[in-house]
């Protein structure tokens, strides 16, 4: 889900391709059939839009720095043409991502508590909430494993009219959930908390989880009034654990970007030393002089998130939506979720985010050597041929400080073909983004995206997943299935690639 939607960026290649390619291993799927039952959440709720039965999307993944064969992915399973899905399942992986366990779900939502109790009355806080999003897994000590999501009731009239985060943790590789704790809890159509995430530290037991939450001027009576409006208010809130989740300081308000502005895609970041970067995409109704109220952002603590220092600037987020190259059907992107990562090795910082400066959609990077204090100017990262448009873009740094960005584009496709001909590409640099390895193809087959969930665009998802273990990145993405007449839209597929 999301506040505001719509950035960019150019499909150009502006930066020197050496020639190494990538290995690129089969795909692996994931998921299968849903644990979710249609009606799940009960009479009475759910009362609007579609349920795509089947559709899994948004994945994210982790792998634990205390055994790297320890996979964990989540997703939205179950997708709602207008916000949300059944609830949020997930799946782990013991032998490095050659298999995959079968869905999990932690308790966030009615329907996780009618497949797990046959009924959801006596049992809370998921009982609150008639739908899950924005899923999210950290691995913290000790292998614990820590989930988190963003639970909503009520589209009908808004999401904000009950909006709560829940976290939740697995101390047996994602076999079983703890009861969720509930860091914040909204009611009334103006307020909605939106596009959270996890982060835990394995080193020193902290576990931090951030999030936006918006203040509309007036209630909304409608779903996409609520998150396409701009905020009166939209600040950036933060909780933290101490104790591997076991207890949470309340939550807070840690950055309010002023009136008419808010703050969406917030993600933190431990640096080696000990240090949270908080990355987010800073949304205004004032333009700036380029004539854009959109920017790429990065607050740093030293202190666990006690203080925390003003937002430097990344990169400035020109605006423009991807569409099907055919019909120009919309396609929701993660145009407002930008993405990090730290080489472990030296503290460099990555982000990635998209934007249309060039009018195309791409990915843009741009890095930080001195902890995120300066970044370099943005380079365009994907290696789309131009004109065609890259969305959903992830960056990780592995074991040896190669830098991987992934993400979506229309490459195979024409505008004469009544599909949309989607692939998912890796593209790799081994030495500090200087120069790029020429685009790697991640799936073998391209997929159609118009089969994908229709949720105010062809989705499926904000982000995809993205991590390492060693060496070896660990893709984590959503494709459609060709052949689905309506029963199976989406699967999450897993992938290896080695630079």
């Amino acid at each position: 889900m999301r506040w505001l939607r719509g950035l960019a960026a150019s499909a150009a290649c502006g930066v020197a391709a050496s020639p190494a390619a990538a290995a690129v291993s089969p795909l692996v799927q994931v998921t299968g059939a849903s644990p979710f039952a249609i009606g799940c959440a009960g009479p009475g709720h759910d009362p609007t839009g579609r349920v795509y039965e089947n559709a899994e999307v948004e994945p994210w993944v982790a792998v634990d720095r205390a055994d790297p064969d320890h996979i964990a992915g989540a997703w939205q399973q179950d997708r709602w043409s207008d916000g949300g899905a059944h609830g949020l399942a997930a799946s782990t992986s013991i032998d490095g991502g050659a298999s995959w366990t079968g869905a999990t779900f932690a308790d966030f939502s009615r329907c996780s508590l009618f497949a797990r109790y046959g009924d959801v009355a006596a049992q809370g806080p998921g009982r609150e909430f008639d739908r899950a999003s924005d899923p999210w897994v950290s691995w913290g000590t000790g292998s614990r494993l820590h989930q988190i999501a963003l639970s909503v009731s009520r589209p009908s009239v808004g999401l904000g009219l009950n909006s709560g985060i829940l976290v939740s943790h697995s101390d047996d590789v994602g076999a079983t959930w703890s009861p969720p704790k509930l860091l914040r809890e909204d009611h009334g159509g103006r307020v909605l908390n939106d596009k959270e995430s996890i982060t835990a530290d394995p080193a020193n037991g902290y576990v931090y989880a951030v999030w936006d939450r918006v203040v509309a001027k007036l209630a909304h009576a409608k779903l996409k009034e609520t998150e396409n409006a701009i905020a009166e208010r939209g600040p950036t809130w933060f909780a933290s654990s101490p104790n591997n989740g076991e207890t949470w300081f309340p939550a807070r308000k840690i950055y309010d970007p002023g009136k008419t502005s808010q703050t969406i895609g917030n993600q933190i970041a431990v640096a080696p030393d000990g240090t949270l970067l908080d990355v987010f995409v800073q949304t205004s109704d004032r333009p700036d002089t380029q004539g854009t109220g959109l920017s790429v952002a990065v607050m740093r603590s030293t202190n666990h998130g006690a203080s925390w220092s003003k937002p430097r600037n990344v990169g400035r987020v020109n605006a423009r939506p991807v569409r099907t190259p055919g019909d120009r059907e919309p396609v929701r992107t993660g145009d407002v979720v930008p993405d990090i990562a730290i080489d472990r090795r030296t503290g460099a910082v990555y982000v990635v985010w998209q934007d249309a400066a060039a009018k195309t959609p791409a990915v843009r990077l741009s890095k930080s050597i001195d902890g995120g204090r300066t970044w370099s100017a943005p380079q365009i990262a994907s290696g789309s041929p131009a004109g065609t448009p890259a969305f959903n873009a992830a960056v990780d740094v592995n074991g040896s400080g190669a830098v991987a960005v992934t993400y979506y584009d229309f490459r195979n496709d024409t505008r004469t073909t009544a599909t949309a001909l989607t692939d998912y590409w890796i593209r790799t640099s081994t030495d500090g983004a200087a120069t790029w390895a020429l685009s790697q193809r991640v799936t073998p087959t391209s997929f159609d995206m118009k089969k994908a969930p229709f949720a105010r665009g062809r989705f499926v998802g904000d982000y995809e997943g993205l991590d390492h273990a060693g060496d070896t990145f660990k893709l984590f993405f959503v494709q459609t299935n060709n052949t689905d007449t309506g029963t199976n839209p989406t699967d999450v597929y897993a992938a290896d690639v080695t630079p």
